[in-house]
This record gives structure tokens, C-alpha cells and sequence, in this order.
């Protein structure tokens, strides 16, 4: 499968390591809801690096919405899109994330999608 997770307390990260299915991701998001170790509410970190576009704008969408069954219990979704042409698809995703009512962000790099996931924890820990 070219989606690989792993969970670390309330940080889920998938990995992207080659071309993604909407079947496949299907998969993963019934994984991740029956998973006992995905937390209440969680981050996610999608490093897609590694992986090579293929999902349609309408996969997309259809994933995202599915990924909404997830809102109550994801905080923010952070992708890491370094390609030129990975990095417009995913704000494409980021768009449809919106839309069904999840945040999501899209990075250049790992540390600086960390970075806003830590920022984004460390503001919801210290609100009043």
C-alpha cells in the first residue's frame, strides 16, 4: 500500500510512497477509525514527498469529504508538498478539506508543517 501510518500520541503521520488509489484511501481512513491508538483528537502529517500525483480534483473532493467523517476527532491536517506540481494538487485538497469542514494547511517542507501543528497545539493548550 502507498499510504504508510503511524500514530505518536496525538500525531498521526501518513507517508506517501508512490501513486495513491481513491480506494486506497478509502482504506486508510477505515484503518485509521479502527485503529485504538488514533487518539480522540488528532493531528495529521501527510509527508507527500515521496508520492507521485494521481488522484483526479474529483478524488480528491470524494476523499476529503470522507476524511470529514474523521472532523470530530482531527484537529488540523499539515501536508508536506515539495514538488511544484504535488504542492498545487494538495492545496486543490486543501480547498476540498475546507470545504467539508476540516483545517488543513499545505508545506514545503516537514519542519514547517511541525512547526504549525506545534503553534496551532500550543495555542489550543494555552487558550483560556
Amino acid at each position: 500500500m502507498p499510504l504508510l501510518y503511524s500514530i505518536d500520541g496525538t500525531l498521526v503521520r501518513i507517508v506517501v510512497v508512490d501513486r495513491v488509489t481513491l480506494d486506497e484511501t478509502v482504506q486508510l481512513t477505515e484503518t485509521l477509525l479502527a485503529d485504538p491508538g488514533f487518539e480522540a483528537t488528532a493531528d495529521l502529517l501527510v509527508d507527500a514527498a515521496r508520492g507521485r500525483p494521481s488522484l483526479s480534483y474529483q478524488e480528491m473532493r470524494t476523499t476529503a469529504t470522507r476524511w470529514a467523517a474523521l472532523a470530530g476527532r482531527l484537529r488540523r491536517i499539515a501536508i508536506v508538498a515539495p514538488g511544484d506540481v504535488t504542492y498545487r494538487l494538495a492545496r486543490a485538497f486543501q480547498y476540498f478539506a475546507e470545504l467539508a469542514g476540516l483545517t488543513c494547511r499545505v508545506f514545503r517542507s516537514v519542519g514547517a508543517a511541525k512547526a504549525w501543528l506545534a503553534e496551532k497545539a500550543l495555542t489550543v493548550s494555552g487558550a483560556p
